[in-house]
């Protein structure tokens, strides 16, 4: 028998909506069980500082959306093997870097409303070959990311 996945690994494992019976709970998980679980979700949200350790987010292969709210990750880790993520969403979570994003070869979607970010990161610019699709993304600021005029609210009906 191989190794036995327990604690914070296990309880993202259960966040991800991966069912875990009481019995797996307590007394976790090998680690061929556990792998093989983590390779079906697609989908991961985590709010108010749940996520204990970002480098958990690499048992997550074919993550294609993550969001993650109101964390404390300075930096993004973890997502080097992210290799699949479309849409990553990071509000309120204290960014202060955005190096670590250029893994994420395959994002259309990227949210970092909310952080401290004072401009995009060019450490964080993908390869030429992904330039591109990153060039709306990058280029700029972080609320706009979300689309036209999304850093504005809307004008007041009654406003000349």
């Amino acid at each position: 028998m191989g190794d036995t996945v327990a604690g914070d690994r296990l309880n993202l494992l259960y966040w991800s909506g991966s069912h875990l019976t009481s019995s797996e709970h307590e007394h976790g998980l090998c680690e061929d069980e556990f792998r093989r679980r983590c390779s079906s979700i697609t989908s991961l949200e985590m709010f108010m500082n749940s996520l204990p350790d970002p480098h958990c987010l690499a048992d997550f292969p074919n993550l294609c959306e993550l969001a993650l709210h109101v964390q404390n990750i300075p930096r993004p880790v973890g997502l080097d093997r992210l290799t699949r993520l479309e849409r990553l969403c990071m509000t309120e979570v204290r960014l202060t870097t955005m190096e670590g994003i250029e893994h994420c070869q395959s994002l259309t979607h990227l949210d970092l409303s909310s952080n401290s970010l004072a401009a995009m990161d060019a450490r964080a610019r993908p390869r030429p070959s992904q330039s591109r699709r990153w060039a709306s993304l990058l280029d700029t600021p972080p609320l706009a990311a979300l689309g036209p005029r999304a850093a504005e609210p809307p004008p007041h009906p009654l406003a000349e």
